[in-house]
């Protein structure tokens, strides 16, 4: 309901601040009369610890205003700030009086319930505000510092932001992580997944190496892709080996994926150019990337099929792989993914219009 240098509050060394509120269909914030705050959507609700950190600061005997009034000697009301690292503090204000259940120096885990919202301090409804500061006080300055992953609701269908700020008006919520992604893209050491279209058959491992960055490694061809899984994202990091591998493929094809299932999402990102080619076109990249981007390759997941919302026993994903140079369409790679409650089932590659597709046994 407000963002960076809002037009009420968020002004001067405090304008790097969020306020949030909970609206329903019609764009209102409270059930009718709205004269009592057990009428507001977000009233009561609970606050919870957006990482892991320990509590240093609190106040908690801030009476909550009535619907409309406003407190301005109190001007945060009741507040927990907790420290995530050296200058590095997160603040919740406006508070429920009497539902603060830490105090100085408790350890709190990420998403861990630490108050209910209410509306004490300058608040004329029940409002949760958010900031990143530098130091420790409830009146500390903000500092400027993106939300990690959370996802838009649009006109135009969802939306994912990935460090990103949210702007006054968006409607926004956190990634709600799918149980069919999570289970597919829970690839941890000792796992395999054995791929075959009956000519071709392919042996995968996941390994986590002396520095514990994990990768997959193909007993047949010798290659090897890391990835990292964040419990938001899965996405590749490196990839080294034989590039006309089927883990290449798999590579390029879930290159990024959102482990939340939206109908109608389309991922894109940029994907390494570098990685596609190398000798001479690569050399050319090199001496004249300083003026003009030679090459490009920009790599999109949407999220087409599920079969059922309420218990699905599959999900279908589609990518592409479009690579230009010198403004001209020069490969193009097709790939569909599908998973069930086992994990990965089955993956494709549509190259020139025919389609390979490998069925996957995971174990």
């Amino acid at each position: 309901s407000q963002g960076h240098d809002g037009d009420i509050t968020h002004k001067g060394e405090w304008k790097e601040a969020f306020d949030f509120v909970i609206e329903d269909e019609k764009g209102s914030t409270y059930r009718e009369p709205g004269s009592r705050l057990e009428d507001y959507y977000g009233f009561n609700r609970p606050v919870m610890a957006a990482q892991a950190g320990t509590v240093v600061s609190v106040e908690d005997d801030v009476e909550d205003n009535s619907p409309g009034k406003v407190n301005l000697e109190q001007n945060w009301g009741n507040s927990v700030v907790i420290k995530h690292g050296e200058f590095m503090f997160t603040k919740l204000s406006h508070l429920k009086k009497d539902t603060i259940k830490v105090k100085e120096g408790d350890k709190v885990k990420k998403g861990e319930v630490i108050a209910s919202l209410g509306n004490s301090g300058r608040s004329p409804e029940p409002h949760i505000h958010f900031q990143m500061q530098a130091a420790q006080y409830i009146g500390s300055k903000t500092l400027d510092y993106p939300v990690a992953y959370y996802m838009e609701k649009s006109k135009e269908g969802p939306i994912f932001h990935a460090f990103d700020r949210p702007q006054e008006g968006q409607t926004i919520s956190n990634v709600k992580v799918h149980p069919l992604l999570k289970k597919a893209f829970g690839l941890i050491p000792g796992m395999h997944l054995k791929l075959t279209n009956g000519e071709e058959k392919y042996d995968w491992e996941v390994f986590t190496d002396a520095y514990n960055y994990t990768y997959i490694y193909c007993h047949q061809t010798k290659a090897i892709a890391y990835f990292v899984n964040n419990g938001t994202l899965f996405y590749f990091t490196q990839f080294m080996g034989d590039k006309n591998s089927l883990l290449f493929h798999f590579y390029s094809g879930l290159y990024k994926v959102l482990l939340g299932y939206y109908q109608d999402l389309n991922l894109k990102d940029v994907f390494p150019v570098d990685v596609i080619y190398t000798g001479f076109l690569k050399a050319t990249m090199d001496v004249l990337s300083p003026f003009i981007q030679v090459v490009n390759a920009d790599y999109q997941i949407d999220y087409s099929e599920l079969d059922d919302s309420l218990e699905p026993q599959w999900s279908k994903l589609n990518s592409l792989l479009k690579v230009s140079a010198f403004g001209s369409v020069r490969q193009e790679h097709e790939f569909k993914l599908e998973v069930d409650a086992k994990g990965i089932s089955s993956f494709a590659i549509i190259e020139n219009g025919v389609q390979k597709t490998f069925s996957c046994e995971v174990g």
